[in-house]
């Protein structure tokens, strides 16, 4: 028996995925925006990062569920919920 107590739909991991890649992408201009503004050592741009890495983790675990719920898929399809698309930007 699954530790889990139901799976996503692929579809509903692939709009995970994009809502995750948007909201790194945003946290990545604020970074850009508050290094400039604050200094790339101040605490405003180390909770940005923080916050990336929190994205990033959620990512890592979600990719993990959606390859184990789908293990009949080929890898290209259950890869790219998560990780599709152009490469992101590292903070």
């Amino acid at each position: 028996m699954s530790k889990y107590l139901k799976k996503l739909s692929l579809d509903k991991h692939q709009e995970i995925g994009g809502s995750l890649k948007d909201m790194r992408e945003k946290l990545i201009e604020l970074h850009t925006l508050l290094c400039s503004t604050y200094g790339k050592n101040s605490v405003e741009v180390r909770r940005v990062i923080r916050a990336c890495q929190g994205i990033d983790d959620l990512r890592c675990q979600l990719d993990n569920c959606v390859c184990k719920e789908f293990p009949e898929l080929p890898n290209d399809v259950v890869l790219n919920a998560y990780y599709g698309g152009q490469r992101t930007q590292q903070v």
